[in-house]
């Protein structure tokens, strides 16, 4: 605010009046603000104030005058006129004076008025420097808004250039249906995949550096497990496309029901178990011509899951829940209703003499005691349930593990639906959906996963998993899911307390065999969506394998092949341990690509072959793919090839087994003989193969003459088995019929066995039974022609097919027929059939030397191999080589049988060669060494007394 300042008149005394006469006074003042007035009012102040001065200093020159009068003497005259003149002017000074008087209340209010405009002067310069500091802020806010305009501008230019830049590689982003997708290219082919609508925000670096390493953290197993604690209570999952005694079609049934029953077994008294496994409930036309069914029971009770070849029921079931879960597609959303069901305290029968040394020593003295007592008892000891009761035929004690099964029943469930040429009809036909078996076990694994989160929103029955062990490829969307969708949904909101339990769920893989991996190259986009929903856009672009390892462009995507959707990859990527069912294959799988296929460099990753060996080098890769290499374990825990058990204790001829089978076939009652503890192997085989190859005589005479074809024989006119006898050398091969297993090579050593022996009596039965590949079997037949041709009926009469499988009785016809097992495969993850066979009836197995098919045997002292060759680089000169060292193999079969002492010996050591899964550092112990790594089982499970 400005103020007025003091005003002063100065002048020099002595030179007053020349002053006032000749110089206007000067205004002066302590400060002196720049005036902002108009130019004629300045003007008129000035005139008033030279006025008032002037009055003034005509008294003083009145007084001044009278003084000099009287100084210089001069007459009263003229004092007397200059006093009247002094009057006169005094008058005329009064009156001046009130004139002055008067001018000065003008001067003295145009003085007061002059101080308001001057100090309005000043408000009104105040007012104008405010508003030029105003200005100046608002000068600056528009610079200060003029840098954000281009810093938002040059924002907008790089979200432009980005979203281009995105356009070129991903295409358009749009909306169909319900649910919006993007384009997104793997190894060169672009897929519709579903994708969120608003992205994942500020967590999106992170979540695409998380799934891009999550190969190589399982894959090299950079798991930080320190902190964790097995824990007292566990439930073990086992998720599996078929299940021995619910859907089987082979040994894929039947490692898992063995693994889950002694597993638990070993467990049961250490750490509270719970054993659940996880399989599709499959209705309709399963097999050939045989139905499954859902039927309510007539008490109102649960249900009875039924298959049309047998009146007993496959399993009792209760409804356990329903939920509804949305599938996503180019189509839109889709509900998918699932309902579950739940089989209760299912048993598996354990060896219970190789499970003692495992138990507590007070348990294991408790059911001492009881057997001891000679008294009949049932008890239960956790899962383990043990009875004897001879009265009910229980001449010794049993023992069994009680588990679950949870069933899951949709439509993609429902296996009504066309024949593939060629093929067995069985859960394996691709003719019942668009992506055939692959996609109904990707609705599979999806189903498994969604229920993992939403069991404890919908049930009353709290279903969790501390481990899952998973059965081949078919579960390989379940690891990819647990990884990958799992930290997706994290990132776009689940509660992490929520994700993170289900992420860091263990995960076992069981790999039967890497030239089966559900690979499509169609419907990739479907089943990426089906398995990871809206957030498969973001997974499919980021699902990276380990950064630096020098794989091809085509094996670059951990949920690919090439161009083709492969669960077998997403299983290898994605579960912490793999476990190949055999020590041999394992090897092979990892040391050779022809056997282990396209995803040979992952196996030698996890097995860490060659460039991989080196600990060193896992951490440089560690730390390539943002892992920490502190992490890196000297000990490979990623890749532990276990053989596969077999336990005898199921695969023995038992009183209920043997009376089974005479009532199937029509045999004679107790016409087969159990044997007896100090009888001889080879007399207790020899009766037993007589029993039923009077019956297979009998059934191909039948078939011969025209009444009927009760085995199915192929080729019946040009086949005779009258005269064979105990004394004829059999050799058989049974199950599926498939290229894997190498019919042809076992029909090319046929044709070079009998052209070595032509002319010989007594000559081999050579038997196959199975069903499978049309085109195999007709080699087979191909050379019962030739034979006939060449060296008339009576050799070829014993080349023998049969189209069986699964009817009752068959199998263990053959079993007891046989005095060796032929394994010809060109390449066999493990193999069950002749570990099953030596304890059922000690047939002596005569196998190639390939993957698992020698683990656990000696060659001349429980069984016979034959050298082999792969048919990697020639098929024709493998099968070549193939044919002549098998046809070695028979001749030492054949000479071996001629030697009825040595014969005795090595058919007793087949019979009594101990390939369980109990046995003391054999497949369990193993197992459970790898559970207890990856710390899901307490160190003590592996103690045993």
């Amino acid at each position: 605010m400005a103020r007025i300042s003091e005003v002063s008149f100065k002048s020099d005394p002595s030179n007053l009046l020349t002053q006032a006469m000749n110089k206007p006074p000067v205004f002066q003042t302590k400060e002196q603000p720049q005036p902002s007035v108009k130019e004629n009012e300045s003007s008129k102040l000035s005139t008033e104030k030279i006025a008032y001065v002037s009055s003034a200093i005509a008294i003083a020159s009145l007084g001044v005058a009278s003084v000099i009068a009287i100084k210089h003497g001069k007459g009263l005259k003229d004092l007397t006129s200059s006093t009247r003149q002094v009057a006169e002017q005094l008058n005329s000074g009064a009156r001046r004076m009130e004139n002055i008087e008067s001018s000065i209340g003008s001067i003295n209010e145009a003085l007061e008025n002059g101080a308001k405009q001057l100090s309005a002067g000043f408000n009104a310069l105040d007012s104008r420097i405010n508003k030029s500091e105003s200005h100046v802020q608002n000068l600056e806010n528009n610079i200060n808004g003029l840098r954000s305009a281009q810093e938002e501008q040059i924002s907008k230019v790089r979200r432009d250039l980005e979203g281009r830049f995105e356009h070129l590689i991903k295409s358009n982003t749009s909306a169909s249906g319900d649910v919006l997708v993007e384009s997104v290219s793997i190894n060169g082919k672009p897929y519709n995949l579903a994708t969120v609508m608003h992205g994942y925000g500020p967590q999106t670096p992170e979540l695409e550096r998380t799934l891009r390493s999550e190969s190589a953290k399982r894959i090299f197993q950079i798991v930080d497990r320190s902190n964790i604690t097995p824990a007292d209570n566990i439930t073990v999952r086992i998720p599996t496309s078929e299940f021995k005694g619910l859907s089987s079609t082979g040994g894929m049934s039947i490692v898992p029901k063995e693994v889950i029953a002694n597993l638990g077994a070993i467990i049961n008294s250490k750490q509270n178990t719970r054993l659940i496994v996880d399989t599709p409930m499959y209705l309709g036309q399963v097999d050939d011509n045989v139905f499954y069914s859902l039927v309510r029971r007539p008490d109102g009770k649960g249900y009875d899951y039924i298959s049309s070849k047998s009146t007993i029921p496959i399993a009792n079931v209760e409804k356990l829940d329903t939920m509804e879960i949305p599938i996503y597609s180019e189509a839109g959303k889709t509900p998918e209703k699932v309902e579950l069901y739940m089989a209760r305290d299912m048993e598996q029968i354990i060896d219970l003499n190789l499970l003692m040394p495992w138990l507590k020593k007070d348990l294991a003295k408790e059911i001492s005691t009881l057997i001891k007592s000679g008294e009949p008892f049932d008890r239960s000891f956790g899962i383990l349930h043990i009875k004897y009761d001879p009265d009910k035929m229980i001449n010794k004690p049993i023992a069994t593990i009680k588990y679950d099964a949870l069933l899951y029943k949709n439509e993609k469930f429902l296996m009504d639906g066309p024949l593939e040429f060629g093929k067995a009809k069985n859960i394996y036909n691709n003719m019942t959906h668009e992506a055939g078996e692959t996609e109904r076990f990707m609705y599979f694994d999806k189903f498994f996963y969604e229920y993992l989160f939403k069991n404890n929103e919908t049930s009353a029955e709290k279903i969790g998993a501390d481990v899952i062990l998973g059965n081949d490829w078919q579960t390989g969307g379940i690891s990819a899911m647990i990884r990958l969708l799992t930290q997706a949904r994290k990132a776009f909101g689940l509660d992490p307390k929520v994700a993170d339990k289900i992420y860091n769920t263990p995960i076992v893989t069981i790999m039967h065999n890497a030239g089966l991996a559900g690979a499509v190259d169609h419907s990739q986009g479907k089943l990426l969506n089906i398995l990871f929903d809206e957030h498969a856009a973001m997974i499919a672009k980021n699902a990276w394998m380990p950064q630096r390892t020098n794989l091809p462009a085509h094996e670059l995507n951990g949920l690919f092949h090439g161009d083709a959707l492969n669960p077998q990859t997403m299983a290898s990527v994605y579960s912490d341990v793999l476990v190949p069912v055999s020590k041999g294959y394992g090897h092979e799988m990892a040391s050779h690509s022809g056997f282990g296929h396209g995803n040979h460099d992952i196996f030698r990753m996890r097995a860490r072959y060659h460039e991989f060996s080196e600990t060193g080098h896992i951490k440089y890769l560690a730390l390539e793919n943002n892992l920490d290499p502190n992490l890196v374990q000297e000990t490979n825990l990623a890749y532990r090839p276990i053989t596969n058990g077999c336990d005898k204790v199921n695969n023995k001829l038992n009183e209920a087994t043997a009376r089974k089978i005479e009532r199937v076939l029509g045999l004679e009652d107790k016409s087969l003989a159990l044997r007896k503890a100090d009888e001889s192997v080879y007399d207790w085989h020899n009766h037993n193969k007589e029993v039923y190859l009077r019956k297979v005589i009998d059934d191909i005479n039948l078939a011969r003459h025209g009444k009927s074809n009760p085995m199915n024989i192929a080729l019946p006119e040009m086949t005779n088995l009258e005269g064979v006898t105990k004394d004829t050398m059999i050799v058989s091969t049974a199950g599926r019929i498939v290229d894997q297993k190498g019919l042809d090579i076992f029909a090319e050593a046929i044709e070079e066995f009998l052209e070595r022996h032509k002319g010989e009596k007594n000559l081999p039965v050579f038997y196959v039974q199975g069903i499978g590949d049309t085109s195999y079997v007709d080699k087979l037949l191909a050379v019962k022609k030739r034979i006939a041709q060449k060296y008339g009926s009576e050799a070829a009469n014993r080349i023998v097919y049969a189209k069986l499988f699964s009817e009752p009785g068959r199998y263990d016809g053959c079993k007891l027929m046989s005095d060796f097992t032929v394994m010809s495969s060109w390449f066999e993850p493990c193999g069950l059939v002749h570990k099953e066979i030596a304890p059922f009836s000690g047939a002596i197995p005569l196998v190639n030397k390939v993957g698992g098919l020698t683990d656990g045997l000696t060659d001349g002292i429980n069984a016979i191999f034959s050298d082999f060759r792969p048919k990697f680089d020639n098929y024709e000169d493998a099968l070549h080589f193939n044919r002549n060292a098998f046809a070695d193999a028979l001749d030492k079969a054949y000479g071996l049988f001629h030697d009825k002492t040595k014969f005795s010996e090595v058919l007793a050591n087949s019979y009594h060669l101990d390939n369980s899964w109990l046995k003391l550092g054999g497949p369990m112990e193993e197992y459970a060494r790898a559970l207890v790594d990856i710390k899901v089982l307490k160190p003590e499970v592996l103690k045993h007394s």
